[in-house]
C-alpha cells in the first residue's frame, strides 16, 4: 500500500521539479500549444504567450479545448508540465466546478498533474482556500486522478496561498487521514522546488524559498504520515545543504522518532535518489546503450550515498531515481529495451535494494513490461 500511495505522489513531486526545469530552459523549439485555437504559437516557458492563448480560449467557452490542446506536446520530456500548470489555473479561477472534472486522462502524467496544480491556484485566485476547496472538489474524480494526488495538487496550493511551511501545513492537519499527508507532501513539494530555483522563480509560480536553516529542521516535530512526507522533501534539502556522506545520518535522526524507522529510510532515501538524480543531471535514456550506462551509475552513485550499506535508505535511492526517470520513458521512449532498469545491476550483496527496487519497478512498468 505504501507503494502505490508514495509513486501517486512521487511522480506528481518529480512532474513539478521537472516542470521548473522547462520553464527555465531556452532556445526551445516553438512548439504549437493548443493546435485548432488560434494560429499563435509559443515556445515552452513563455508564460506570457501561453496565458494570452488559453484565456482567450477560456473566455469564447473553448476551455475543453484548451485542455485537449496541451495533447500536441511530446509525452516524456517536454514543456508540457508548466503549460498546462497555466492552463489549469485559468480554467481553475473561470469554472472552478468543472475544472477538475476537465482534467484529461489522456494526458501525459506530468502534464495532467501540472493541470490539477494549476486549477487550485486558480481557485486560490478567487479566494477559494485551496484544501477547503479540495474537502469539495477531489471526491467529484473518480476515473480522472487519484484522490491522493488531487489532495497532493490542493498542498501545493495552499503554500503558494498562504506562503510557509507551517501556515500551509497547518491547513493540511484539518484533513483526515490519508488526505491530510498528501496534502503534506504537495506543501513540501511547491516549497522544495522553490528552494531548488535558487529564489529565481516567478511569483505565479511557487512560494519564496525557506531558508537553509528551516530546510534543515523543517520535519522536526512532525510524526506518521506527515514525517513520511517530509522525509522525502528534507532529503531534496539536505543534498544541496550537506555532504553527500551526510544524508543516511540525517535521515536516520528523523527514522528513530517512529516505532518503525523503514518507511522514514525508505522516503528519505527517495528524496536523497531524486536529488542525486538532479545534482548528476541524469536525463531520459533514449537508447539502449544510454541506458546501459546510466543503470551502472545509478548502482554506483547510490551506493556511494549509503556507504556500501544494505537496507531501507540503499533501496530507497533507486526509488527515487527510478520514479524520476522511468514513467517518462515509458510515456515517450518506444524502445522498451532502453527503459532504465538499475535493479537488475544490483548484486545479491544487497537483497533488500535489489527487491524493493525489482518491485518498484514492476509496479511502474506494470503490463507495459
Amino acid at each position: 500500500m505504501r507503494k502505490i500511495a508514495i509513486l501517486a505522489v512521487l511522480v506528481l513531486g518529480v512532474g513539478a521539479l521537472l516542470g521548473l526545469v522547462s520553464a527555465r530552459t531556452t532556445g526551445s523549439a516553438p512548439t504549437e500549444a493548443g493546435a485548432g485555437l488560434t494560429d499563435a504559437t509559443c515556445v515552452p516557458g513563455d508564460s506570457v504567450c501561453l496565458k494570452e492563448l488559453y484565456a482567450a480560449a477560456v473566455q469564447r467557452g473553448d476551455a475543453e479545448a484548451v485542455v485537449s490542446g496541451l495533447l500536441d506536446f511530446e509525452t516524456g520530456e517536454s514543456g508540457c508540465h508548466e503549460s498546462a500548470h497555466i492552463a489549469g489555473r485559468i480554467i481553475g479561477a473561470a469554472m472552478p466546478r468543472d475544472a477538475l472534472l476537465l482534467n484529461s486522462t489522456a494526458l501525459d502524467s506530468r502534464c495532467s498533474y501540472g493541470y490539477v496544480h494549476g486549477v487550485f491556484q486558480g481557485l486560490a485566485d478567487i479566494g477559494e482556500n485551496p484544501v477547503r476547496a479540495a474537502g469539495t472538489y477531489c471526491g467529484e474524480l473518480t476515473g480522472k486522478l487519484p484522490r491522493s494526488e488531487c489532495f497532493h495538487a490542493a498542498g501545493h496550493g495552499a503554500a503558494i496561498v498562504l506562503g510557509n511551511i507551517e501556515a500551509a501545513i497547518d491547513s493540511c492537519r484539518t484533513l483526515a487521514e490519508p488526505d491530510n499527508g498528501s496534502c503534506a507532501g504537495g506543501v513540501y513539494m511547491e516549497h522544495v522546488t522553490s528552494y531548488l530555483g535558487d529564489g529565481g522563480r516567478e511569483a505565479d509560480f511557487g512560494p519564496r524559498p525557506v531558508s537553509d536553516t528551516q530546510a534543515r529542521s523543517m520535519c522536526s516535530n512532525e510524526s506518521g504520515l506527515f514525517l513520511y512526507q517530509c522525509a522525502r522533501k528534507a532529503a531534496l534539502f539536505w543534498g544541496k545543504t550537506l555532504p553527500r556522506e551526510a544524508l543516511e545520518g540525517k535521515c536516520e535522526g528523523l527514522a528513530v522518532k517512529v516505532a518503525d524507522p523503514t518507511d522514514v529510510m525508505l522516503e528519505c532515501g527517495a528524496g536523497a535518489g531524486e536529488w542525486l538524480r538532479n545534482e548528476t543531471k541524469w536525463s531520459i535514456p533514449r537508447t539502449l546503450e544510454e541506458a546501459t550506462e546510466m543503470n551502472l551509475n545509478v548502482v554506483s552513485e547510490c551506493l556511494k550515498l549509503a556507504a556500501g550499506r544494505d537496507g531501507s535508505f540503499l533501496a530507497g535511492c533507486f526509488e527515487g531515481v527510478i520514479t524520476a526517470v522511468l514513467p517518462g520513458q515509458v510515456a515517450g521512449v518506444e524502445d522498451r529495451d532502453a527503459w532504465i532498469n538499475p535493479c537488475r545491476n544490483i548484486t545479491e550483496d544487497y537483497p533488500i535494494a535489489k527487491r524493493e527496487c525489482t518491485t518498484l519497478r514492476s509496479e511502474i512498468v506494470g503490463e507495459a513490461d
